[in-house]
């Protein structure tokens, strides 16, 4: 689905429920105290505020080691069809409210 610097998301099949998934695969250096702290407020923001009608749910966390020094995070979340960018882009003219 995207690639950024440290991570990418899939699409996936969660093969327990069939349902299909958003996989974000984050790769961590564990001598990076920054890269550590930055991956820690991200999930703890994420389950603050799991409840919110907004934000997309994180469903599970599996953390695999590749080595000593770097890990990875595989991050479930609920699957979207749309991002907010392509639903901005098709909505020219609708005005959304704040909470929107």
């Amino acid at each position: 689905i995207s690639r950024g610097v440290r991570s990418e998301v899939h699409k996936a099949k969660d093969t327990a429920t069939g349902r299909i998934v958003a996989l974000k695969v984050v790769q961590v250096d564990r001598l990076d105290s920054a890269s550590l702290r930055s991956v820690t407020k991200q999930l703890i923001i994420l389950r603050r505020l799991d409840h919110h009608p907004n934000i997309i749910k994180l469903e599970g966390l599996v953390i695999s080691s590749k080595n000593k020094r770097y890990c990875k995070l595989h991050l479930v979340f609920e699957y979207m069809e749309h991002s907010l960018s392509d639903l901005l882009a098709t909505s020219r003219g609708i005005k959304f409210s704040e909470t929107q």
